[in-house]
């Protein structure tokens, strides 16, 4: 379910235009009624970590961080996501949003446990398909690496445990 709030969307965006063109990767946590909660950023490592005190933040909260490499989320990303309660988590490229939301209200215990077999069912699936798309011609291998994951999401959205969009800028 979007969240519509007037200032969580202008605050997202502003956010959003700043990080997304950056060499390393920043994250904003937002309250849903779009307080700013923390940000932080590691200048040497191309992830950020969090702190005890932002990790208690997080429930219920939206997250927001860029992708320098242009990727939409990593693994690690949907399980964080689902770990801490995120009611939204987004990432930001030079070319694109992309949204995760829990499939319902919340994200679920049993989702969380279930996610990591599922995962890698859609993985090899995909990995299959890729592959015959490779050596065909109708994809690259560099084109393959870069919507490897967006492609992954819409496989696992569509099976309705995860809700996940893209919007181009």
């Amino acid at each position: 379910m979007p969240l519509r709030n007037s200032l969580l969307q202008s605050t997202l965006d502003r956010v959003e235009r700043e990080i997304r063109d950056l060499a390393v990767e920043y994250a904003f946590a937002l309250s849903v009624d779009g307080e700013l909660l923390f940000h932080t950023t590691d200048e040497e490592d191309s992830q950020v970590g969090f702190t005890e005190a932002e990790l208690a933040q997080l429930s219920g909260a939206v997250l927001t961080h860029n992708h320098p490499g242009g990727r939409s989320f990593s693994p690690e990303d949907v399980t964080f996501a689902m770990r801490v309660g995120l009611a939204e988590m987004r990432v930001v490229t030079a070319e694109s949003r992309f949204i995760l939301r829990p499939p319902e209200e919340r994200w679920s215990w049993l989702l969380l446990k279930s996610f990591p077999a599922m995962l890698e069912v859609e993985r090899h699936l995909l990995d299959r398909q890729l592959f015959g798309e490779i050596a065909s011609g109708v994809r690259s291998k560099q084109e393959v690496d870069l919507v490897f994951h967006h492609l992954l999401w819409e496989r696992v959205s569509r099976r309705g445990l995860i809700g996940y969009s893209v919007d181009p800028w």
